[in-house]
């Protein structure tokens, strides 16, 4: 499967959450960033309250047979959050051409599966339909399975624009991919992607985290 291509296999779908699906759906998310690293219990109850980006976020999820394997949450079509205000008091600013997704992460018992590649994937298919050409995310230092995958999948670090630190100290670094012409071969994945976890950055008080069963 490639970054750019596909959200759909034969025995998984990624589609919108439903409302009953969220209790679910937070609690896939607290099993995967905290399976292989610690992540303070403020930051929990962030994971804990994923209902509460609705209606500002979509969720999605990537699920087999009704059994829920991963989720990743992207920005409603007309949303434009507040720049991010960290710890420091320093902001960073938006980028409005820039779709910035969030609390990727995929159930530990589903890692190795590629679950995390196919929420990327949807997340550039929404990006596209919206005519953005990149998409963007923020991550925790410790997240480096979630980094290795991101390179693998063709994203780009951008330590200029690794400004906002959260989480007593955490200085989260920035991954960006930007979305190939149509007319262009997308590019491969690589095979199935690593477990991973990973912490994004927070928004409108809130913070996201992708999985180390899968993205962040």
């Amino acid at each position: 499967m490639t970054a750019a291509q596909g959200h759909h296999r034969d025995d998984i779908e990624v589609r919108l959450a439903e409302p009953s699906e969220f209790p679910e759906v937070a609690d896939l998310l607290v099993r995967a960033y905290t399976s292989s690293f610690h992540n303070t219990d403020q930051y929990i109850e962030r994971l804990r309250g994923i209902a509460s980006w609705v209606p500002d976020y979509q969720i999605w999820v990537a699920a087999e047979r009704g059994k829920i394997l991963g989720a990743v949450l992207t920005p409603s079509p007309g949303f434009v959050a507040e720049p991010d205000v960290g710890e420091d008091g320093q902001t960073q600013p938006a980028h409005p051409d820039e779709l910035e997704f969030h609390m990727i992460g995929a159930d530990p018992a589903a890692r190795g599966r590629g679950i995390a590649a196919l929420l990327v994937a949807k997340t550039i298919q929404v990006a596209r339909e919206r005519g953005i050409s990149r998409i963007g995310i923020h991550s925790g230092p410790q997240m480096t399975g979630a980094h290795a995958m991101y390179r693998r999948l063709g994203f780009v670090r951008r330590p200029e624009r690794e400004t906002l630190v959260v989480d007593g100290g955490q200085r989260l670094l920035v991954f960006t991919y930007d979305i190939p012409d149509s007319d262009r071969p997308p590019l491969e994945s690589d095979g199935p992607s690593p477990a991973l976890a990973v912490n994004e950055a927070p928004s409108h008080d809130n913070a996201i985290h992708q999985d180390q069963g899968e993205i962040r």
